[in-house]
């Protein structure tokens, strides 16, 4: 039964995860189309999600029928189940098994089916997943220093990650063969030396009278805001199409980038702003009760629920929380045996304590923040009981308002300070991780958790980097000071390939940090 309660708390987490990228992406979207709206451009498309499901039948016409996807997806999903219940019951081995299975025997047969349907030859699907495979093994190696090919759990489930990738780039290929200016969804492959168009539809999708299509798609991972003539060309025949992107002024266009990361801090505001107006300030309780026992955690495999009162550690006598604190934090790692209190019965439990995947707040006594530099900790993953005490509606707007310029601004600290900047970097795997906490500990941890990812996405997006909302500003500010005149189509490819070569590094760096974080860390 716990066994089953545990799996439905991670489905619960990752259902959070999911809604909230998606709620917070679809606001930034929809900065950009209202303000595209204000500016007379011509939107074409407005999506919630991401990806489309293949509509054309491409499995006539081939000499050996392959065996029915529905089928395949019953079997994988069996896999994926099979290593799930195995990590939660420690079956180790079953766990190693299943992690193989979905990491590389389904992934490449299903690959080698797609590549059928799309009449290619080996070598065209065989990259993708190779390529995704070999950055994933970077990664690890580089955030693990080498340690983590020595772990098979670790690098069965890096590669299982790098599949889900690499069978994504297989299955939306077609759409790298989308003619210039064509539908989204579009796309073709060459069957016989000739082209057969291939289309992806939307889950579900209407087109309004304008002519703009709104449409839900296949893959929880955000959305887009697609505008008329977006794509420049080298005769500069972008700029006369009429209600295109480009057909308008630069500080047209630098309005509509810029209306994005806005409506992004904005709901941050929001956020911020129902989250102190509603529940107010935490305070944490001195009190050695356990509350907010991370699924997973070394309390949780412990036995240790919510409520339980600790009253010694090692024979050590504890009466407050921060005993416990110190307790573990000065384990280094070791067994400790601790007694405990439930419904009035005293009962003892040996707990290891795990080092934190990232530095956190040194506590001081009383559980009141030391003010020193954030250190890496050894922890139970288990906190003490919070009160919440109320404030004022303007003193919430005001923290509202100011949350966010304090975030601007320590970005700005950041990175000024690279060297200091890679250890604070999250990736979807790290905020993924603090979505299942803030899951556990309640719709208050989330409305704070969502209020500080919207934050991010509209600062992150305002770097100067193209292909980001940012670099595309920086562009347009530059012709307004050429008073209108576009940059060559060389200058914006040049500045597209630099920036997209930064925003990978970046992404390979962000990626790096959460495999060290989520596997060197332990």
């Amino acid at each position: 039964m716990d066994s089953v309660q545990t799996f439905i708390q991670y489905a619960w987490s990752g259902l959070n995860f999911l809604i909230i990228i998606t709620v917070l992406v679809f606001v930034h979207e929809l900065g950009h189309f209202l303000a595209a709206k204000a500016m007379g451009m011509h939107v074409e498309a407005f999506a919630v999600m991401v990806g489309g499901i293949r509509k054309t039948d491409l499995s006539s016409g081939l000499s050996k029928q392959l065996m029915s996807s529905r089928i395949v997806g019953i079997l994988y999903g069996l896999a994926l189940l099979m290593s799930v219940f195995a990590a939660i019951q420690n079956q180790a081995t079953l766990y190693l098994i299943g992690l193989a299975l979905v990491a590389f025997v389904f992934p490449i047969w299903i690959a080698s089916r797609i590549g059928t349907l799309y009449r290619q030859r080996p070598l065209q699907w065989i990259k993708p997943i190779g390529i995704a495979y070999a950055v994933a093994w970077l990664m690890l190696g580089v955030s693990t220093k080498g340690v983590g090919f020595g772990r098979p759990a670790d690098f069965l489930l890096m590669s299982f990650y790098a599949s889900l990738v690499g069978l994504l780039v297989v299955y939306y290929s077609p759409l790298t063969n989308r003619p210039e200016e064509g539908k989204m969804g579009h796309g073709a492959v060459i069957e016989g030396g000739e082209v057969k168009e291939v289309r992806f539809r939307p889950v579900a999708s209407f087109t309004t009278k304008a002519g703009t299509e709104f449409s839900l798609l296949a893959l929880p991972l955000g959305g887009f805001a697609r505008m008329r003539g977006m794509e420049p060309h080298a005769d500069g025949s972008e700029t006369k199409i009429e209600g295109g992107f480009y057909s308008k002024s630069p500080l047209a266009r630098l309005v509509v980038l810029f209306a994005g990361p806005l409506f992004s801090i904005l709901l941050g505001c929001v956020l911020f702003f129902t989250a102190f107006a509603t529940y107010g300030d935490p305070e944490l309780i001195d009190v050695p009760v356990l509350d907010s026992v991370s699924t997973g955690g070394p309390a949780s495999r412990a036995g240790l629920i919510e409520g339980d009162k600790v009253v010694s550690i090692d024979g050590k006598p504890v009466k407050t929380f921060y005993d416990i604190v110190l307790s573990v934090r000065e384990s280094k790692g070791k067994s400790l045996s601790v007694e405990y209190v439930r419904n009035g019965e005293v009962r003892k439990a040996s707990v290891v304590p795990e080092m934190d995947s990232e530095p956190s707040i040194v506590f001081a006594a009383g559980m009141k923040d030391s003010k020193k530099e954030p250190q890496m900790q050894y922890k139970l993953q288990a906190g003490p009981p919070k009160k919440y005490i109320p404030v004022s509606t303007r003193e919430a707007a005001l923290r509202a308002i100011s949350a966010p310029v304090a975030y601007g601004a320590g970005l700005a600290t950041l990175l000024s300070k690279p060297q200091e900047a890679a250890g604070s970097l999250s990736g979807p795997a790290t905020i993924a991780k603090k979505t299942h906490g803030a899951s556990e500990g309640g719709l208050n941890y989330l409305l704070y958790l969502a209020a500080i990812l919207s934050t991010s996405l509209g600062f992150m997006n305002l770097l100067p980097i193209p292909p980001l909302d940012g670099g595309q500003m920086v562009v347009a500010i530059a012709e307004m000071f050429r008073r209108g005149k576009r940059l060559s189509l060389d200058t914006q490819a040049t500045l597209t390939t630099v920036g997209m070569g930064l925003v990978m590094m970046l992404m390979l760096l962000v990626f790096s940090q959460d495999a060290g974080k989520l596997l060197g860390g332990k």
